[in-house]
Formats: structure tokens, sequence, C-alpha cells
């Protein structure tokens, strides 16, 4: 019965012992005759202040590190899910590339006409050009950059 006011009493209270405390979000661990135990998300910077407001409500806070461990089953499953979602990001970005790449060029166009008019003023009496090397005077042209 004790026992039970104090988990009532923690689950009530810990969302306010400090500010940067996740409100409504406890997972409870473990939990034996005479303690139980709880984890609650905070800001790492603010433990310490946590720790002592728990301190005062006469609550004890521990670091827990849980031991994670996946049985072969598990793993070779989730190795089957990273290895799908691998190749549907594969394809999802070879398909929207080339209209990301187009929606890039033509902002860039946008932007040329704005500074444009914007340093020459209006009427606009100017043509934007872009121009396409041929494959052998790209050489030369990386070239003459280097």
């Amino acid at each position: 019965m004790f026992q039970e006011q104090k988990r009532k009493n923690w689950i009530r209270t810990y969302e306010s012992l400090t500010y940067y405390v996740l409100p409504r979000h406890y997972e409870k661990i473990g939990e034996d005759s005479d303690y139980f135990l709880f984890a609650i998300v905070t800001i790492k910077r603010f433990v310490d202040d946590f720790k002592a407001a728990a301190r005062d409500k006469r609550f004890t806070v521990r670091k827990h590190e849980p031991t994670v461990t996946i049985n072969e089953d598990k793993k070779e499953e989730l190795t089957k899910q990273l290895e799908k979602r691998k190749k549907d990001l594969k394809r999802f970005c070879k398909i929207n590339y080339g209209e990301v790449f187009k929606s890039w060029v033509h902002l860039k166009a946008v932007r040329i006409y704005v500074e444009s008019v914007l340093r020459f003023g209006l009427p606009a009496r100017f043509r934007a050009v872009s121009i396409e090397p041929s494959p052998k005077a790209e050489k030369k042209i990386k070239e003459s950059f280097k």
C-alpha cells in the first residue's frame, strides 16, 4: 500500500521537479517489494538540478545504463529491413534527383533575372543565356581554372 502511494506520488510530481523534463514520458523499468525504477527523459545539462529536486522530495535518482541483447533472428530481420530501406532510399533519390536539379537551375535563373533588374533597372533589356560546352572544350575549361 505504501509503495503504491509512493509510485503515484512520483508519477504526479516528477514533471514539476525541474522545467526540463519531458512531460508524460516515463517508463517503468523494474520493481520489487521495496523499490520501483522508472526511466525519464531530461536535458543532460540539467540532470544535476533534477537530482537535487528529487532528493528534496526524498526520491533517489540513479543513472541507468540499459543492456541491449538481440538474438540472431531479430538481428537478421533488422538487417533485412535496413537493406530494404536502403534500396527504397536509393530508388527515391534516383527518381527525384532530376526534378530537384531542374528546380535548382530554375531558381538560379530567377535569381539572375532579379539581380539584373536590381542592378540595371527597369525596363529589362537584356538576355540571359546559358552555354553548354562540348566535351572536348570542357577539359580545357577545367584546366584553365586550376
